[in-house]
């Protein structure tokens, strides 16, 4: 007969899971991240005057995936454009 591993012997599956889901989340994190600066940098270069079908080619991209960041990706707020807003518009009740 085999013996059984003590306790002690036998690996912590239970720190196991917690590692890999704390690696999880990081990574998980990472890549919002970095979705979120291929979003910039493609409404930048279509601000730039770069076509669709070039973001996709330099990207790798489909085109239609391309038009759906472009579509997805809010605009960016600047101050210019806050302060010409600021005080003509009513907030919403």
């Amino acid at each position: 007969m085999i013996p059984r591993p003590t306790p002690e012997q036998e690996p912590s599956h239970e720190n196991n899971l917690q590692t890999a889901a704390t690696t999880l989340a990081a990574a998980q994190q990472a890549v919002s991240e970095a979705r979120r600066d291929l979003g910039r940098t493609i409404v930048a270069a279509r601000k730039a005057g770069y076509s669709i079908p070039r973001i996709a080619r330099y990207t790798g991209l489909d085109k239609l995936v391309v038009r759906n960041i472009l579509a997805a990706t809010p605009p960016a707020t600047t101050p210019e454009r806050n302060a010409a807003t600021s005080g003509s518009e009513r907030p919403l009740p």
